[in-house]
């Protein structure tokens, strides 16, 4: 299945569109000249809906930017495979390494800002040209709200900055929300993306107790229960103002065949540990 990247414009934008071959170049003449507002992007005349897609829009969906004043693409994670995966959503849409930005936040390290950037820029191939002023958050923030303990490498925000392409991601993204309702393929993936991003595990005394989805979002929630009941997953009836809740056996059981923490690997090694140590106990 193929989408026209012209479909994916807001019908109230005047558009300057040229066309070359299987690109489109995009300029919206309704914006202030000289800003990000104003730029020509050139972008694949059609986007493929593929799994690939699926999943790293799935982390967009997680991790990035939802605001509508904040004209930027944007994800965050610590994690550098699921950073890897997110960024195939701009390498999809045939944006290269060159014209992304990325910034590294980071609470209490002894690594140095420059061995930090150094890092990610050779797990990403963004070059450290392109790192803009690194983030130093406080430590007395409440990182984990349910998630683990913030990495010594800090987390990646991974940045494009077009209002053209930002309305494209968003308008894309409720397409694969629609298609996930009713493809078993791209909720799956979806699903995958969105677990990289929010997902984490609850132990106790190194067996399985909890699985979590963070949002604060009640419509998310909702839709995010929607694909899970789909997948054969019943989420737990009570509502948190922060996360939505997985437990019992037979759930982690479909979960783990599922593969749904299989994109991040620290989560998937966590919940395979706590999942087998919770089957020898109940002799499953």
């Amino acid at each position: 299945m193929k989408i026209k990247t012209l479909e994916l414009i807001p019908k109230h934008e005047q558009v300057e569109i040229g066309i070359t071959g299987n690109k489109i170049s995009l300029k919206y003449l309704s914006r202030k000249q000289g800003g990000s507002d104003s730029n020509t992007v050139t972008l694949p005349r059609c986007i493929e809906i593929t799994a690939e897609l699926a999943r790293s829009l799935g982390i967009y969906y997680a991790e990035g930017n939802k605001s509508k004043l904040r004209r930027l693409s944007n994800f965050v994670n610590s994690e550098p495979v699921v950073i890897k995966e997110g960024m195939k959503l701009f390498e999809l849409l045939g944006i290269t390494k060159n014209k992304i930005k990325a910034r590294v936040k980071v609470y209490n390290t002894d690594i140095s800002d420059n061995d930090l950037k150094k890092y990610w820029s050779e797990i990403t191939g963004i070059s450290i040209e392109n790192f803009i002023k690194t983030e130093m958050m406080p430590s007395k923030l409440n990182y984990e709200r349910n998630r683990d303990r913030p990495s010594k490498s800090g987390r990646l925000e991974v940045i494009y900055s077009s209002v053209i392409v930002k309305d494209i991601i968003d308008n894309l993204l409720k397409k694969i929300k629609e298609l996930s309702l009713r493809n078993t393929l791209i909720r799956n993936e979806f699903l995958k993306g969105i677990i990289a991003g929010e997902g984490s595990v609850k132990l106790v005394n190194n067996k399985l107790r909890e699985l979590r989805i963070s949002s604060a979002d009640k419509n998310e929630q909702q839709f995010i229960r929607q694909l899970l009941i789909k997948e054969g997953i019943k989420p737990s009836d009570a509502e948190y103002d922060f996360y939505i809740a997985i437990s019992g056996f037979d759930n982690f059981k479909e979960v783990l065949k599922l593969k749904l923490f299989n994109l991040h690997p620290n989560k998937a090694k966590k919940f395979v540990n706590g999942f087998n140590n919770l089957s020898l106990v109940l002799g499953e």
